[in-house]
């Protein structure tokens, strides 16, 4: 995957930019109930599964003679956060953390701040923790080392310059913070990766295309075989300054959650 991009390439990479938002804004009223019957209605058991990791594991002591407990965050950003799934399961795992939800459709923050007036006490949320906003994670509007806990869930592979976008998600997160990025990955085995492809290459859209329409959802296999296995994932964390990544399976080595500090 090549990041780094020249000076002639930014016309392409900016329209490539506002494709995909274009796209997002289109899919946004019925993101939730598309991915729930992509996903086979898994994808909120996954981001449960890397909520309930992370609150495992803040909070526990580090590794070393010198090592302090990790404490639970007392500031959280979910970039890419959608219509809000995982910033929500955050508030619940985090009760006294303050929460900021970006994403850079319009729509996607509409829907987001809607559910929260309507459901956020329900799921035991108090709106007032959380604050959404629109902004790219390429070029986030807040100071440096502000976060304990960053977090973005099948967005990063979306970005169209992933170095710039951890990059800056690295500038906001605190010495000691955590980064946490869920998403779909290229499977290492090749019966998987073939079962994978006739996937996102067929059911994808099918069902995209019975909301909206089937090119709508076409890009998503290749912006999955771009990301890469979860080798190439690690790599990129550590070439964009993070010492430390773990790798945890979310759904066999299809899903997966990486952990960098």
């Amino acid at each position: 995957m090549k990041d780094v991009l020249s000076v002639q390439e930014a016309p392409a990479t900016k329209a490539k930019d506002d494709k995909m938002r274009d796209l997002f804004e289109q899919v946004a009223p019925s993101y939730d109930s598309v991915t729930a019957i992509v996903s086979l209605g898994m994808d909120r058991r996954w981001r449960k599964k890397a909520v309930g990791y992370l609150a495992k594991m803040m909070g526990q002591p580090r590794q070393g003679p010198r090592s302090k407990p990790q404490q639970e965050p007392r500031e959280i950003l979910d970039a890419c956060c959608g219509t809000g799934e995982l910033t929500f399961l955050l508030a619940g795992a985090f009760p006294e953390a303050a929460l900021t939800g970006i994403d850079f459709s319009d729509a996607m923050i509409m829907r987001a701040k809607h559910k929260m007036l309507r459901a956020g006490e329900k799921r035991g949320v108090q709106p007032a923790r959380i604050k959404f906003l629109q902004a790219d994670m390429n070029g986030l509007p807040f100071a440096d080392r502000r976060f304990d806990l960053v977090t973005v869930a099948f967005g990063l592979r979306n970005s169209v310059c992933c170095q710039q976008s951890l990059a800056e998600l690295r500038r906001v997160l605190r010495p000691g913070g955590v980064l946490s990025v869920l998403d779909c990955v290229t499977p290492r085995r090749s019966l998987a990766n073939s079962i994978c492809r006739c996937y996102y290459h067929n059911w994808v859209p099918f069902v995209g295309g019975l909301v909206h329409s089937r090119k709508q959802y076409a890009h998503l296999p290749a912006s999955i075989e771009t990301f890469g296995a979860p080798s190439d994932i690690t790599r990129l964390l550590h070439t964009s300054g993070f010492a430390d990544v773990i790798v945890q399976p979310i759904f066999r080595d299809i899903v997966c959650h990486f952990i960098a500090t």
